[in-house]
């Protein structure tokens, strides 16, 4: 018999979960494995954590973590961190920067890094929210805003430089407005006193008419309320037409004073799926069937973000909690596959979401139970560290969270700073 070889190929947290299941299964079984993780990257990170990471609730190290961390390869098991280039699923073949790889088994489970960019501008003031990388790199424009706005005289620049615009109100627009305020405020009341809070200003731009947040009827309310109490200005029926470096224009008729402007678009695909021959829907996601194999593909499977099951509703929030589930079934059935046993099918995901408004203040809904404010938000986290990887790792990000509570954190400016005197020696060293 000959000795099955299977390919991960992703940096994702549900590629990362598939490899530790995946592991465990075979292991137990004492059966002879080759099992190789393909990752461009050296860590996987919680999308749902960044607008946490923008107001300071939360450092890195609590929203992502090394594969090399997971303390999970062993003989048989390797890791490869390199660039794939293409995947010939007929040859069973993968190309990368460091050669190419003969699978009998591929899981297929890569980060959503497809943009779709609606507001088709160019500019330099234009920032994207898809990665740690770009928060950090919004934090360090935001200090450079107030450090100019604190040494202005002229009010209307002033303005401009206080004033921040975020394309699309929707949940990810609501969660970086939330904490972009509360990041600002916090920022103006420690480290900027000369400058008044009256002068800041944040808008959210929608080109609905309306914004459901499919919660209920009573959190829509809690998230209204919210964004009201922190003077958020949200226009809806409203399109940029053009942005300019100190000001944006809205519907062709509406001139504000604004320098930065944040797209809150959401990652839609994977540009790894988008090079494969793969069935893919109406957002451009890879269709799985039942058990999470791409169609026409027997020895192909896709987890995460990039997968959408044709024979389920997938129309609730998808927590970290159900990319947990698809993932422990995706690896008991390519162990079941190996072994010859039936495969396993993919349960609907439970009715869930979820907003995050800002420092320690989240609407979650749980099937029946709705919970907002500090608990809304601890038990937000809490989920979180439940995904992590290893016993360990729990236990440090429950700490690290005590932690934020408690308000024991480093400072802020020192962070940004020594990432900017970071990414400046990268770039010398290129």
């Amino acid at each position: 018999m000959n000795t099955p070889f299977i390919v991960i190929a992703g940096g994702s947290y549900s590629g990362a979960l598939v490899f530790y299941y995946l592991q465990n299964y075979l292991s137990r079984s004492r059966n002879p494995y080759d099992l190789l993780f393909i990752s461009e990257r050296s860590f996987y990170f919680f999308h749902d954590l960044l607008s946490e990471f923008l107001c300071n609730t939360c450092l890195f190290g609590e929203i992502s973590q090394s594969f090399r961390s997971m303390g999970l390869l062993r003989p048989g098991v390797s890791y490869l961190e390199t660039k794939i280039l293409n995947i010939d699923l007929k040859e069973k073949l993968i190309h990368t920067l460091k050669g190419s790889v003969k699978y009998d088994y591929l899981i297929l489970s890569p980060d959503c890094d497809k943009h779709k960019n609606n507001a088709g501008f160019d500019t330099d003031n234009l920032y994207e929210f898809k990665s740690p990388e770009d928060v950090l790199n919004l934090k360090k424009h935001l200090l450079s805003c107030l450090e100019k706005a604190a040494g202005e005289k002229e009010l209307d620049i002033k303005k401009s430089l206080l004033s921040f615009t975020i394309i699309g109100a929707k949940k990810q627009g609501v969660e970086i407005a939330c904490a972009l305020c509360d990041y600002l405020n916090n920022l103006l009341k420690n480290n900027f006193p000369e400058l008044k809070k009256s002068l800041l200003s944040i808008y959210l731009i929608e080109k609905k008419k309306a914004t459901d947040f499919k919660v209920s009827p009573f959190y829509n309310d809690a998230i209204y309320y919210d964004l009201n109490k922190k003077s958020i200005n949200v226009l809806m029926d409203s399109t940029i037409t053009n942005i300019y470096k100190d000001k944006v224009h809205v519907n062709n008729t509406r001139e504000i004073l604004c320098s930065t402007v944040i797209h809150s678009g959401k990652n839609l695909s994977s540009s790894l799926i988008q090079m494969l021959p793969l069935e893919k829907n109406g957002l451009q996601q890879a269709c799985v069937d039942l058990y999470l194999r791409a169609p026409g593909y027997e020895n192909v499977f896709i987890t995460g973000e990039n997968a959408s099951c044709i024979d389920l509703n997938e129309n609730a929030e998808k927590m970290a909690f159900f990319y947990k589930e698809q993932a422990r079934i995706c690896a008991r059935n390519v162990f079941n596959k190996i072994s010859n046993n039936p495969l396993k099918p993919l349960k609907p995901s439970a009715d869930a979401g979820y907003h995050l408004l800002g420092k320690h203040n989240a609407v979650v809904k749980i099937k029946n139970l709705c919970f907002n404010g500090l608990i809304g938000w601890f038990i937000f986290r809490l989920i979180y560290i439940a995904s992590f990887i290893s016993m360990r790792q729990k236990i440090k990000r429950l700490a690290l969270l005590l932690i934020s509570l408690f308000g024991l954190k480093d400072d802020e400016l020192l962070n940004v700073n020594m990432f900017s005197l970071q990414t400046n020696k990268e770039l010398i060293k290129k």
